[in-house]
Order: C-alpha cells, then structure tokens, then sequence
C-alpha cells in the first residue's frame, strides 16, 4: 500500500524551475492552480527521494494533479467537516503556530539552561513545609519560617533524616528519609530544579516557595549523567518454564559464552545461534539506549557496567530468557544541536513554558490592545459568596468583557467556563482565584487573536499549515474509498481466487545442524550422519557441539553456504566464526499458500487495485486542464 503522506508525493528529478510564480500552471474545474504551488511542493520533498528513484517530468506532474484531485474529492464529500478532522487539524495549527510565536531568545535561554542540566545528575536531600497557593499571609509566613527554622537545625550540625522526618510534611518522609536521590533537569518542578542546581555541591537552600509549599534543598553530591550505550546482545529463549527447557537454555547459554571467551567472535555467535531474529542478523547489534529506555533495568544495569577494557557480560537472565550483552559503544550526552529537539519538547511540557508564554504575553500586548468594557471583572467579583453561580447569571451584562479590534469574549463565555470549574471541578469562586483566571483567559484570548492572524502576516506558516491540512484530507478520502472497502472480506477472498498464482510460499529445506568451534568433532559428525548414525549419538562426540534442526529458506543465513539442495550432507565448512555441517533431510516444494497464510499480502495488493480504479475515476469525474506553455516553461 502507498504512503499517501504529502512529504513522498513528489520524486526527485533534475530540472529547473524558474517560471513565473503566479503563472497559473493547470485549471482543476474551472479553478486556477498556480506555478508557485507545484514548485514549492517539489523544492519540499525533492531531497526525499533518493538519485535512483528519480522519475520524468511527466510523473511528477501526474503525482501533482493526482494530489490535488485527491484534496478536491476529499472537499466534495465533506470530510473537511468531520469532527475528527477538525480536532486533528487545530491541534496541528496550535503546535505549528506556537513555533512562530513564541519568543525564540527566551526560547533559546531555557534550551541551553536545561542542555547544561542534563549533563550532570546531582543527588539530593529535601522537605517539603505545605502551603497552599491561596494561602493566608499568616499561613505562608507560617510555612516559611517552618522551613527556616528546619534549616538552621541542619546547619547546627543535625541530622537530616532526623530532622525531616520531624519537619517535612511529604507524605514520602516515612520512606525516604527526605532523600530524593539523582536528579537532573526536568525531573521536578521547575521552582525545585532551580534551587538543585543553583545551591553548590555540599550546600544547603535557602527556604523557596513552589506550588506545593516551601522546600529546603541539601545537594549530597554531582556526578556526570551515563548518556546512552550502544551494545550487541545474544539471547536465548527456553521453550518453556519446565524446569528441563530452563536448564538445556542455561547449558546453551553457557555453551555460546565460553566459545566467546575463547575467542569466537560475539557477531557470528549472534547471527548463528540468537532467538532474537530482529538483531541476530545484524550481529546482535541494538539501538542505542539510556537508563530508563528498556522495560528490563537488570539488562540496563548490566549493559552500563561494560566498557572497553570489560567488553562481555556473563550470561545473565530477565523475563525474555538468557543473555549475553556486548559492549560495542558509550554515547555521552550530545552536543547541544543534537539535544535540544527533545529538550524543546521537554520544555512544552514543564513550568518554564509559562516563562516562555509571559515573554510572549508582554511582546503582542505592545502590538495590540486588549480593550475591557465595564463592568468587566467587577461584576464577578461582587457576586463572590454564596450562590455565586445563581447571583452571577442574574442581569448578566450582554456583549464583551474584553476584545481585540473585532474579535470579542463574551461575558456569558467567561460565565460559563465558571459554572463547569465550580459545578464539575469544585473550584470556590473567590476575588483571588477571578484575578488570576481573568488573566490566563485574557492572555489566551490574546494569543489566539495572534494565531488566527499568522496566516495573513506570514506565507511561509500559511504555506506549512495548507499542506498540512490537504495531507489529512488526502488521507482521509483514501481511508474512505480504499482502506475501508478494502475491509469487505467477501470481495477479499474473490480477489485472492483470482489472483492465486501470485501468492506462493517458497521452497524450504528441512536441515540438520551441527557446529562447533572445533572443526574435528564436526569432521566426526559428518562421518556418523554419513553412516546413518541418530542424532543421539553425536551428542558423545563433545559437550560442545551444538545441533540445532528446522525449516529454512535457501538464504537464511544459519544454512551452510554449501548446503545441499537435495537430501544429502554437505561438507565441513567455516561460517560465521564456527565449524558447521548440515544434512539436508528433505526439500518441501514450492506451494499455493492459502487464504489466511497470506491475508496480510493479498489485503496489500487488493488495496492497491482499489487506489488505482478510484484514481481513474477522478480522471474521468474531474476536468483537468494543462497549461502547456507554463509547462513547457517549466521543463527547460
């Protein structure tokens, strides 16, 4: 099946363009599609595809106009107008917005904060004194001094846990002793991080404030952060949890290991004897990873305690079975180039964004003028008490209570996000909880404007936002007219019947292996098989002999490269770091495959001959018209 996302639409081809922009390029049903268009759809995607899978000007043109017949199709039946749309698409247009608004400087600040962070963990001893953030001035001073007082105790030469657990009001005191442990950026709230990384090694906080209430820091220690750590691994799988398919794993195990240690290289033994097929042909080779990546920490820490000079792990086991891990290499923390997409996402998440969000707040308020019409929040504020909800809608004033130019926020809007917050979350309604929630909707209210004003103010974000959309209705009118008929299992089925040639299984090779790194004892082997010894009785050749037998296809790389096509016994040859033998037992022809065995293959090629007669229809639906001299202009 195709990928129908906009970003492979075009191939990559080697002529110029330089025809006029506005130029119109082709009419689809009377309506004008410009030069400008198709050259900057293909000056986007024409480093995608690679020199070999470059085509003519003529396939590329036909990509285009299927494109944009795809999009007009996907208009006409609505799709634009689908809730699921809807919601996809805003949330793309807030994503794509907010990277040109926000202020790239302070931006730019946080980034290379959090980068310096990363790079080092720091172990940390905390309370926590409660103070909520609607708190008396008496309850906050409370608090504080609280914290204080715990404070110069630490400093007089008390015991910290002694003195948390006497002092922090966390509810994890009894645990931990007030220990927190390792930290780094973005593990805790902002206000927390700060204090972390601005008291020195060995110090103690002063008393600061958060959300949670009034913390004291002491900074235990700092160490560098591990980064990731790129390894090889070899795992063996026991065939089940009887304690017999244990032990013939742990003997396998163990077997494979001392072979590596006497010199057998761990790639080979990877790609020979490894269950985990993903890997094993690449030697066991996997991504790279860092603490926390893994759902095993056991793999993790026995993957961090290698190095050079330590290379290979002893065989170890987690849920998946046994393993033997290889040190291949360690990736400290990146440069700051590398780091800082993921920090950016990380910073999206975490209290600096409001940081980020006030820059901007106080940038567009220079630019535009948040009028507030009386009576404005005075209304709600007398109507604070009881029954607020009751006395606030009673002569509630019509219109605004602010607006920008045209674009205006109701006093019934504001009204009746305070009635879900009171009535669903439980929020009391007081003066001081108004101010601040007046703020954030007048903030937000301002941003928006600005949002809704970036497509007129800036072609590249208009541009960026339009391809967007047209990939999703592309999608959708493909979901629609060829993913979901596709799903009509009857016409799957007579589609498979009448292409069954085409869906074969390939001829297979039941084989027998024995390998080892001594090549007498496979020598010996062979002479046992050749006279039709059981396989019983190679086991008395060596505990190190290992003999594995299956179903293979003529390239898997298990199979000696010498190995018989017929029934028969192949040489002695050297693969992959160790002796091996195969003894071919029988060839299983080539066959039709049935309907189930190949559901997934013949669903992909049913698809396809969907795409193709849905696109020859808006061929025939649609009225396409060439400009030939732009296009002629456009090939040269």
């Amino acid at each position: 099946m195709k990928n129908f996302s906009l970003s492979i639409l075009f191939l990559c081809i080697g002529f110029s363009l330089f025809a006029q922009e506005n130029q119109k390029l082709l009419t689809l049903e009377n309506e004008p599609v410009y030069v400008k268009e198709f050259q900057r759809l293909f000056s986007k995607n024409a480093n995608l595809i690679s020199a070999e899978k470059q085509g003519s000007f003529e396939d590329n043109l036909n990509l285009f106009i299927d494109y944009k017949l795809k999009v007009l199709e996907a208009e006409n039946q609505g799709l634009d107008t689908l809730p699921s749309f809807i919601k996809q698409y805003n949330a793309y247009k807030k994503h794509l917005s907010d990277s040109y608004l926000f202020d790239t400087k302070v931006n730019q600040q946080m980034l290379e904060e959090a980068y310096q962070r990363i790079k080092h963990e720091r172990k940390v001893n905390y309370i926590l004194v409660k103070s909520a953030k609607d708190a008396s001035p008496e309850d906050t001073l409370k608090a504080y001094q609280k914290a204080k007082e715990f404070k110069i105790k630490l400093e007089d030469g008390g015991n910290f846990e002694e003195l948390a657990l006497a002092y922090s009001e966390d509810p994890s005191v009894k645990e931990n002793k007030g220990n927190l442990g390792w930290i780094n950026a973005f593990k805790t709230v902002y206000p927390f991080e700060n204090a972390v990384y601005e008291t020195p090694i060995g110090g103690i906080s002063e008393p600061f404030r958060s959300q949670f209430g009034y913390h004291v820091v002491e900074v235990v220690e700092e160490r560098k952060s591990d980064g990731k750590i790129l390894t090889a691994h070899l795992l063996i799988t026991p065939k089940s949890d009887a304690a017999e398919d244990q032990e013939e794993a742990k003997e396998k195990i163990d077997n494979i290991y001392q072979q590596i240690k006497e010199g057998a290289a761990f790639a080979d033994m990877a790609k020979q004897y490894s269950d985990d097929k993903a890997t094993a042909k690449r030697g066991g080779k996997m991504n790279a990873f860092g603490r926390g990546s893994l759902k095993s920490k056991t793999f993790e820490d026995e993957a961090f305690q290698l190095s050079a000079e330590n290379p290979i792990s002893k065989p170890f086991k987690t849920s998946s079975g046994w393993h033997i891990i290889q040190f291949i290499k360690h990736f400290p923390i990146g440069d700051f180039e590398k780091e800082k997409n993921s920090l950016r996402e990380e910073i999206k998440r975490n209290h600096r964004s409001q940081i980020i969000k006030d820059s901007l707040i106080k940038k567009l308020s220079a630019q535009y003028t948040v009028k507030i019409h009386e009576p404005g929040l005075d209304y709600f504020k007398e109507k604070t008490g009881d029954d607020f909800l009751k006395n606030a809608k009673e002569n509630l004033p019509e219109g605004n209570i602010f607006s920008i130019a045209d674009q205006g926020y109701t006093f019934e809007y504001f009204y009746n996000k305070l009635r879900v917050l009171e009535q669903y979350r439980g929020q009391k309604i007081t003066a001081e909880f108004l101010e601040v929630f007046f703020k954030e909707e007048k903030d937000n209210f301002l941003i928006n404007y600005k949002r809704e004003k970036l497509a007129e103010e800036n072609e590249v974000y208009a541009n960026e936002l339009e391809d967007y959309k047209n990939g999703i209705l592309v999608y959708e009118v493909i979901n629609k007219n060829v993913l979901e008929k596709s799903q009509d299992s009857t016409k799957l089925k007579e589609f498979y019947t009448s292409h069954k040639s085409d869906f074969v299984s390939p001829e297979k090779y039941e084989v027998l292996l024995v390998s080892s790194a001594d090549k007498k004892e496979v020598s010996k082997a062979r002479r046992l098989l050749k006279r039709g010894k059981p396989v019983k009785d190679l086991n008395d050749i060596s505990a190190d002999l290992l003999i594995n037998s299956g179903e293979f296809e003529k390239e898997d790389p298990q199979l000696p490269k010498n190995f018989k096509k017929k029934p028969g016994i192949s040489a002695v040859i050297q693969q992959n770091g160790v002796y091996l033998v195969g003894q071919t037992i029988r060839v299983i022809p080539a066959q039709e495959k049935d309907f189930e065995a190949v559901k997934g293959k013949v669903l992909n090629r049913y698809q396809e001959k969907l795409e193709h007669d849905f696109m020859h229809n808006l061929r025939n639906k649609y009225k396409v018209e060439r400009n030939e001299k732009a296009l002629k202009a456009l090939k040269n």
